[in-house]
């Protein structure tokens, strides 16, 4: 039985319900979904007082704080809540919708990788939705197409993914990167009979790959908020993963800003000042990400020689330590 575990890290999610609703009921096999659940509160609404957490394949943990503790500690721990070995991993974030038949068509787009590389990882930036008036699930933008979100197929495709870099002017030494990359979905033509193409980096929203991942490159908690997913791409690539975006487009994730680049849900957790915790983290990370990105640093939270860093440099293209030191 191949099933998928869905890995969930959520905090103040309004969407993560239907997030899980829309997953079984747009699935061939439903039966095969199991789901791993980190639900940070924060405050008193944490969006998990649906009856459809009872169910025995949905593993949720709450963590309650007076702040968000960040992506990696939020990721790993929603990595964890599973109670059996499955086949697979699904990570997305707690505000996606998923199309007709996707677990079907995400397993046979995997088994086709398979075929030219051991350890393939697919993960692109999804597609787009914004929330109507009413709660409506609208694609795109405003102009776009009102959706059932436990009922809809469309003929749309994925991006691939590229590096950006990004350039700060000179601080004073507050541990913030002068110059920084981050991880952004990237347009792409697709030629007849093209079904995949490679880009070597992944993009957490949306990432699908062997179950085994999960003990082979865990999060690191430590790594809360910049360079999680550039962090993970790191990793995953000097130790023999490689990474492809997949033509059909399967999962769709809310936008969080408008178009004036404001974030549109009062419940956003980056509304919520940063604690003593997410503080600490974020500046020693900071200097934690220059020893791993430069090689002064091997090993499990890192990458496991320098050879390894110098071939995944070759094979994105740039060198990740010209922008972390």
């Amino acid at each position: 039985m191949e099933t998928i575990f869905i890995s969930i890290a959520s905090c103040k999610e309004e969407f993560l319900v239907q997030t899980i609703k829309s997953a079984i009921f747009n699935a061939d096999s439903p039966e095969l979904l199991y789901f791993g659940i980190s639900n940070m509160v924060i405050d008193d609404r944490d969006f998990v007082s649906d009856p459809i957490f009872n169910q025995t394949n949905i593993n949720c943990l709450e963590v309650k704080y007076s702040e968000a503790l960040g992506t990696g500690f939020g990721r790993m721990t929603a990595s964890l809540m599973h109670d059996k070995k499955h086949t697979y991993l699904l990570q997305v974030d707690a505000q996606n919708v998923f199309e007709k038949g996707w677990d079907t068509i995400i397993k046979k787009y995997y088994n086709d990788i398979l075929k030219i590389c051991d350890k393939p990882i697919i993960s692109t930036s999804p597609q787009r939705w914004i929330e109507g008036k009413n709660k409506e699930v609208i694609l795109f933008d405003e102009y776009g197409l009102t959706i059932n979100p436990y009922d809809f197929k469309t003929d749309y495709t994925f991006s691939s993914l590229k590096i950006k870099i990004h350039k700060r002017g000179s601080t004073e030494n507050d541990g913030t990167f002068e110059n920084f990359a981050s991880i952004e979905g990237s347009h792409h033509d697709w030629l007849d009979g093209e079904s995949f193409v490679e880009h070597g980096l992944i993009h957490a929203s949306f990432m699908f790959t062997s179950f085994d991942f999960i003990r082979d490159v865990m999060h690191d908690p430590e790594n809360p908020w910049d360079g999680d997913q550039i962090n993970l791409s790191f990793r995953s690539g000097t130790r023999g993963y490689r990474m492809f975006t997949i033509k059909d487009c399967i999962v769709w994730s809310k936008d969080k800003y408008s178009r004036d680049r404001e974030l549109v849900s009062d419940d956003d957790w980056r509304l919520v000042p940063r604690g003593r915790i997410g503080l600490f983290n974020e500046q020693r990370s900071r200097e934690t990400q220059r020893q791993i990105f430069s090689g002064d640093y091997l090993g499990y939270w890192g990458a496991p020689t320098k050879e390894s860093i110098e071939d995944y440099a070759k094979y994105i293209g740039i060198d990740l330590a010209n922008f972390f030191i």
